[in-house]
């Protein structure tokens, strides 16, 4: 398989074919806003799952641990030994999160409500459709529709991916 340059393209649907100059420019637009819009949905689930101050939902002394840093910037134990430093991040991901204010054990859905956790799995299941659906439009190997996905990914993410860009520094994150 090799990329070509040319406007006919089979688009998802053996009847969406383009077959002049016309309706390339139009698919080739369609999959530069449709980049952007997948990194506005990426953009639009990471805002959700995070409360104000851009702290994770139910974090606190968790994520204090996951730190290895309290809210003023010093170490747990105060002798900035990495050993012990892992170590408790590590208890952290294997102990339950904190119990909420009245008692009760924390789950997921508290953190979001049974309507935000219904509307986070939407989201999650939009990005993954079009994830899966933008890989099938650069499989098609058209090298025009595979630099609009590439600008509109990046157009968007410039756009909305400040946040997520900031607090994910040396994640593996792509999707």
């Amino acid at each position: 398989m090799y990329f070509y340059w040319g406007p006919e393209v089979t688009f998802l649907f053996e009847g969406w074919r383009t077959e002049t100059r016309a309706q390339y420019a139009i698919v080739v637009a369609l999959s530069l806003v449709w980049g952007v819009a997948h990194e506005y949905v990426v953009a639009l689930r990471h805002r959700r799952g995070r409360g104000a101050g851009g702290v994770l939902l139910g974090s606190g002394s968790r994520a204090e641990a996951l730190s290895g840093e309290d809210e003023a910037g010093v170490g747990h134990d105060g002798s900035g030994d990495d050993e012990s430093r892992a170590d408790s991040m590590v208890e952290s991901l294997l102990a339950p999160p904190p119990p909420a204010e009245d008692g009760r054990p924390r789950r997921a859905a508290a953190f979001l409500g049974r309507d935000g956790h219904a509307l986070a799995t939407a989201l999650y299941s939009l990005q993954l459709v079009s994830s899966y659906l933008l890989m099938l439009v650069i499989m098609t190997f058209n090298a025009g529709l595979f630099l609009a996905i590439v600008c509109g990914l990046s157009i968007g993410f410039f756009l909305f991916g400040l946040e997520r860009s900031l607090s994910s520094i040396g994640s593996s994150d792509l999707c």
